[in-house]
């Protein structure tokens, strides 16, 4: 009995760690990380980790589907009652210094316009900002504020599609992993999940 009752606790530690619908270790991770995320202010990433969430809630089975929903709920309504998260996001649309990132975007659609084809070249954006900068605030001037446009800005439109190709690519190969399943399948849907918030 005692031998039975050690295999049993075996076969079930295993079957909680291997098999794709015990979310119980990816939830865990996920408090954890969104916590920091919350406190982090980091709107950007913030949207990002919105979206992912958004994006896995319809693919949890039964029950995990209604934890998720009532989580993200429950994460707006933090984020909403919470003060110091509250007014960081008002900031966003209210504060004349937030204006530095539609500057430093029309400033990069200016520059790509200029240079579509080969852009301007890693490290050279202070150099495009010169000839291009828009009037205005400015409380960056390191970089477009905007992956794709500096992509553009770098590299061109063909630097800027070859590397919306590897996004889409990379995409595809991380879906096909997961719908094929398998012990760490959750783990190749976090990556997917993760391209998805880029």
């Amino acid at each position: 009995p005692a031998k039975s009752q050690v295999r049993f606790r075996l076969l079930l530690r295993r079957d909680l760690l291997d098999r794709p619908r015990r979310l119980w270790l990816p939830a865990a991770v996920c408090v954890m990380l969104g916590l920091g995320l919350i406190w982090s202010f980091a709107r950007s990433a913030q949207l990002g980790a919105l979206i992912a969430a958004v994006a896995l809630v319809p693919t949890l089975p039964g029950r995990w589907r209604r934890a998720g929903v009532a989580a993200l709920v429950g994460v707006l309504v933090l984020a909403a009652v919470m003060p110091s998260v509250r007014n960081r996001v008002i900031e966003g649309f209210t504060d004349e210094n937030e204006v530095t990132r539609p500057n430093l975007w029309r400033s990069s659609v200016a520059g790509i316009a200029d240079k579509p084809v080969l852009g301007w070249g890693q490290g050279n954006f202070r150099i495009m900002l010169e000839e291009h900068e828009v009037p205005g605030f400015y409380e960056s001037r390191a970089h477009s504020h905007n992956d794709y446009l500096m992509h553009a800005v770098n590299a061109g439109l063909p630097g800027l599609a070859a590397w919306l190709w590897l996004l889409v690519a990379t995409v595809r190969h991380l879906h096909a992993g997961w719908r094929r399943g398998g012990a760490g399948s959750w783990i190749v849907q976090g990556v997917l999940l993760g391209q998805v918030a880029m």
